[in-house]
């Protein structure tokens, strides 16, 4: 392709995303580029030229771009490698789903894992936005799968996993993608991810693929979120029934908190240990020290408190603020506080 195509490509890709200005000595006063500067190589000149950093601003914020962050490639004097230090000209095209342009700056040369300020790839914004085509054009042309490089970065499979992109998720296991790659945070799988979203296909397929059933606790996830067919889904394939998150909640304990009965149901069935009591401060705020039945007697959830006394669960066990009755009295929920009278709460 023409290189003065290929130039008109980029900067199109970059005009979506912001106004760009160049200062200082670079060119006189403020010049704003726009899709009629077609030629660029007297740009890239006097950047090579200049040793003093680039500014370039838009409507929120200003970017930087160190010397040399202008690539050629091929020598065709073509610019290729257009990066901030919040994106790059191929992570944008990736977002914004532009196929044929993400097919010209492989064609070009283009450096394909560079990073933006968040630490995503080209290939980990196709993957999160489900663009199967480009997914394909990166794996094919040699893009990393694996990549994640900062700490605040996210694998492919995960960013798929996560927002529900099946069969972007399958081209990225097909590709050899790691199942059970942390995040850099140390926070997530793709199966957690897809768990607690209540993606059911994709967690089909990871389990197929192998996943690991219980790293970063993806039944504890699914659980809190009220997305029964996963939890049957996880259960069946041999999910352990009692692990915890860091703060030591299990699943039947985050079932019981937010009134999912269905699952409370499930988790009973399957085996799971009722009178396991929580440890620390957890995303729900829930009290340390309590049991599946003091979160559901504190919560109100007249139903779960009887399916827990039910499979035997201790009606006077104390967590930190008190017993079962004890935290139903606060509530008022004087429903919950008959049923454990009945069954043997000492008042």
């Amino acid at each position: 392709m023409n290189p003065i195509i290929i130039s008109f490509i980029i900067l199109s890709i970059l005009a979506t995303s912001s106004a760009f200005v160049f200062k200082d000595n670079l060119i006189n006063n403020e010049s704003r580029i726009s899709s009629e500067d077609l030629a660029l190589e007297p740009l890239i000149e006097e950047i090579k030229e200049d040793n003093n950093l680039v500014q370039i601003s838009n409507l929120e914020t200003e970017l930087v771009l160190e010397e040399g962050s202008f690539e050629t490639a091929n020598g065709t004097g073509v610019v290729v490698n257009i990066k901030t230090e919040q994106s790059s000209a191929l992570i944008i095209a990736c977002e914004n789903g532009n196929l044929e342009a993400v097919k010209e700056l492989i064609k070009a040369g283009v450096e394909l894992n560079t990073h933006d300020y968040s630490g995503n790839t080209a290939l980990s914004k196709a993957s999160a936005n489900g663009h199967l085509e480009i997914v394909q054009e990166l794996i094919k042309a040699g893009a990393d799968i694996r990549s994640e490089e900062r700490w605040d970065s996210f694998a492919p499979l995960a960013e798929a996993s996560a927002n529900g992109h099946l069969e972007v998720v399958k081209e990225l296991i097909k590709a050899g993608a790691n199942l059970n790659t942390l995040d850099n945070d140390r926070s997530r799988t793709a199966l957690m991810v897809a768990s607690a979203n209540g993606h059911l296909k994709i967690v089909q397929e990871l389990i197929k693929a192998g996943a690991n059933l219980n790293n970063c606790c993806p039944l504890v996830f699914a659980s809190a979120n009220g997305h029964l067919e996963v939890v049957k889904e996880l259960i069946k394939a041999g999910a352990n029934l009692n692990l915890s998150d860091i703060s030591q909640s299990t699943a039947l304990i985050y079932a019981s908190a937010n009134g999912y009965l269905e699952i409370v149901q499930e988790l009973i069935k399957a085996g799971a240990d009722i009178d396991l009591y929580n440890l620390g401060p957890n995303v729900y705020h829930m009290t340390i020290g309590n049991t599946a039945l003091l979160e559901a007697s504190a919560n109100g959830h007249l139903e779960i408190v009887q399916e827990l006394i039910k499979a035997g669960s201790d009606v006077n066990f104390e967590g930190e603020n008190g017993t079962a009755l004890m935290l139903a009295r606060k509530g008022n929920y004087e429903d919950v506080v008959q049923e454990l009278l009945n069954a043997g709460a000492i008042k």
